[in-house]
């Protein structure tokens, strides 16, 4: 600023420090003696929080990727024991089925020999009342 009565020169430097997205900018304002604010970008820097992001993203990145190594190592294995109870379903299945017509089988021949029991019973009694 210019003081007219005696003509001497106020200079009134400010420092700004603003921050714009991920970037800190430097710079230097005042205040010209036509009463024209000057600003002066002195630098441009990445802001340290944006580098703390990044290097968490990239850990947070390292991690998920070890953690969905190690779920589909998980999965894999899920899936191997599951093809081998499957297999075993199928196995015990069919010997339901074999065990079932065995059953069938053995209750047939237990009803012939009931009948044939009876039979005997009857023609044994029959026998020994004629007698």
């Amino acid at each position: 600023m210019v003081n007219r009565h005696t003509r001497t020169h106020t200079l009134l430097i400010n420092i700004l420090f603003i921050v714009y997205n991920d970037y800190v900018v430097v710079a230097i304002a005042t205040v010209d003696d036509d009463g024209v604010v000057v600003v002066v970008v002195v630098n441009i820097v990445t802001h340290p929080i944006s580098l703390f992001r990044l290097e968490a993203a990239r850990r947070d990145l390292i991690d998920s990727r070890e953690k969905i190594e190690k779920q589909n190592e998980t999965l894999s294995s899920y899936e191997s024991e599951i093809n081998l109870l499957q297999r075993r379903v199928e196995s015990l299945e069919n010997e339901r089925e074999k065990d079932k017509k065995e059953i069938a089988r053995l209750q047939e021949a237990l009803n012939r020999a009931r009948v044939v029991s009876i039979l005997m019973s009857w023609l044994l009694d029959h026998l020994l009342q004629a007698q």
